[in-house]
């Protein structure tokens, strides 16, 4: 059936449209008033770089994060992350990231310790700007080698890493390789050519080490010119997932460096709550493609799971709920609504078709409220992205109001 809609939103209470419906099984196109109530809970983390006080954040470790200026700034224990885009400005919301170990040493002066370099290339720190702001950017210069830096040390066997580094160009038309070297992997890994620009650009390349493994040497390759380096990262994808991409940078200096899971639980008080009627709206994204949480409740259910690239539901103990929709990329970012009364669950990912269940009712137990944004209670099935907005209703909302909730702006 095909629908027209002409939608006029309003400090979302009041939504105008056009809409073709079908009556007596004809087409027929009405002036249509929908009224969506107030929501009782509604936070926007792109509006704002300070946490709601209903919300407790944890973290027992530092953590780093692109701040509005598009500087890699630090975030001290307990002190969560309003992460931006270094490109554009605009915020990413909350960022909320699992546990993950930078396996490289002197990460942010690169050169020092038990950094190495081929003959013939030259290493000189500190000499440039880093994109923390810091004058710690190491200038590398292939002279007469082949401009390979990199670091000797063991990974475990049967595991995918990610490596990455934050490169930019200083003279000629230089290039940056990443290499995996026989032994730390149980063979070689190179990644292709990066041509680096005058832009600070951070690059990564994946690669899975066999079965058995020793240890070899990890790094990348400068030829064709010079360039600043800066915040080399070595990590596991495979603690809660499957990342596509590194997290935030983690500082190290003569040791590995551990950054703690970020944990966000929303305590609101229980009265703004309906038992049996209910409606969940989040709008996130998630680097974690493997299975995560981006809004879980120990006291209701994992009210939104992701799985893969596209894949979000809902899953109550007893049954999953999927809302698919092949054309969303959880990476860039989705919108997912669930509404559900005591016989009946529907949800819409993006816009998406309506998918209805008569699957068990999400449940309300004894002992209260509480919500994970982002993951769960403990470093498990972390989005390792960004929640951008969590907004509920005690009450259900209309199959095409969920739609109309998670189009794109």
């Amino acid at each position: 059936m095909a629908i027209k809609q002409d939608l006029v939103v309003k400090n979302n209470l009041l939504v105008t449209s056009n809409v073709t419906v079908p009556t007596s099984g004809n087409l027929v196109t009405t002036n249509e008033v929908r009224t969506i109530a107030k929501p009782t809970i509604d936070i926007n983390f792109t509006k704002t770089n300070q946490l709601d006080s209903r919300i407790l954040f944890t973290r027992s470790s530092a953590g780093t994060y692109v701040n509005s200026a598009g500087i890699i700034a630090y975030a001290g224990v307990n002190q969560p992350r309003f992460d931006y885009d270094p490109i554009t400005g605009q915020s990413k919301g909350l960022l909320i990231e699992e546990q993950i170990t930078n396996l490289f040493t002197y990460s942010t002066s690169i050169g020092s310790g038990s950094w190495n370099t081929r003959a013939g290339t030259t290493s000189v720190t500190p000499s440039g700007i880093a994109p923390d702001g810091s004058n710690n950017a190491t200038l590398v210069t292939n002279t007469t080698g082949d401009g390979y830096v990199w670091q000797y040390l063991s990974v475990s066997p049967s595991t995918t890493y990610i490596v990455s580094v934050y490169a930019t160009k200083v003279s000629g038309t230089p290039t940056l390789k990443f290499n995996a070297y026989t032994g730390a992997v149980g063979q070689a890994f190179q990644s292709g050519q990066n041509t680096l620009s005058s832009n600070n650009v951070r690059y990564s390349f994946s690669f899975s080490s066999t079965a058995t493994t020793g240890p070899g040497d990890i790094g990348f390759y400068i030829q064709g010119g010079s360039a600043y380096v800066w915040g080399a990262q070595l990590e596991t994808t495979t603690v809660n997932g499957n990342n596509t991409q590194p997290t935030s940078i983690i500082p190290t200096v003569a040791s590995q460096v551990t950054r703690s899971v970020d944990i966000a639980t929303f305590n609101p008080d229980p009265k703004v709550f309906n038992p049996y009627l209910n409606t969940f709206f989040i709008d996130f994204d998630a680097n974690n493609t493997g299975y995560s949480f981006p809004l879980n409740s120990e006291s209701f259910a994992e009210i939104a799971t992701a799985r893969g690239n596209t894949d979000v539901g809902t899953w109550n103990g007893f049954n999953a709920v999927d809302a698919i929709n092949n054309s969303v990329n959880i990476n860039n970012g989705v919108k997912y609504a669930i509404a559900y009364n005591q016989s009946q669950v529907q949800n819409v990912l993006s816009g998406g078709a309506i998918t209805t269940s008569p699957y068990p009712p999400l449940y309300r137990p004894s002992g209260g409220y509480n919500f994970h944004l982002g993951g769960y209670s403990s470093n498990y099935r972390t989005i390792d992205g960004h929640i951008r907005r969590f907004t509920y209703w005690p009450q259900v909302l209309s199959g095409s109001q969920l739609q109309l909730l998670t189009r794109s702006n």
